[in-house]
C-alpha cells in the first residue's frame, strides 16, 4: 500500500508544497510531486502520494461549490450535474491511473519535455497576440 512507503515527515513536506498552489499559476500536483522528490521519496510514491493528497482539496472545492454556488447548480439541473461529475470522475481515474503506468515505466523525463513543449507553445501564443 502507498501508506506503508513514506514517512509522516514526508507527507507534511509534501503537504506544504500542496500548500504553496494557491497562488495563481503554481500547480497543485506538480509542487505536491516535486516536494515528494525533496523529501526523498521515489518518484513512482511521490506521485501515488500527489494524488491521494489531491483529494481532500479536492473535495474541499467541491463542497464549497455545493454551498456557495446553490443558484448556479439549480440552473444547470441535477441531470446535467450528475452526467459531468460522473465523466469528469471516470476520465479523472483513467488520467491518473494511464500517468502512473507511465511514470513507472519512464520516470518523469517525457512529462517534463510534454510540459516544456506546451509552455514554449503558450509562451509563443501569448508573444503572437501581444505583438499582432
Amino acid at each position: 500500500p502507498v501508506t506503508a512507503s513514506f514517512r509522516w515527515k514526508q507527507a507534511v513536506a509534501m503537504g506544504c508544497g500542496q500548500a504553496f498552489a494557491i497562488f495563481p499559476g503554481l500547480s497543485r500536483s506538480g509542487l505536491t510531486l516535486a516536494s515528494g522528490r525533496f523529501a526523498g521519496l521515489p518518484v513512482v510514491r511521490a506521485t501515488e502520494l500527489a494524488f491521494l493528497l489531491g483529494a481532500p482539496a479536492l473535495g474541499g472545492a467541491v463542497l464549497f461549490t455545493l454551498v456557495k454556488g446553490t443558484m448556479d447548480l439549480a440552473g444547470i439541473g441535477a441531470g446535467p450535474l450528475v452526467v459531468g461529475f460522473s465523466g469528469a470522475l471516470v476520465s479523472s481515474l483513467l488520467v491518473m491511473h494511464l500517468f502512473l503506468a507511465m511514470v513507472r515505466r519512464f520516470g518523469l523525463w517525457i512529462w517534463s519535455i510534454y510540459l516544456l513543449i506546451i509552455s514554449l507553445l503558450v509562451l509563443a501564443d501569448e508573444l503572437i497576440v501581444t505583438i499582432g
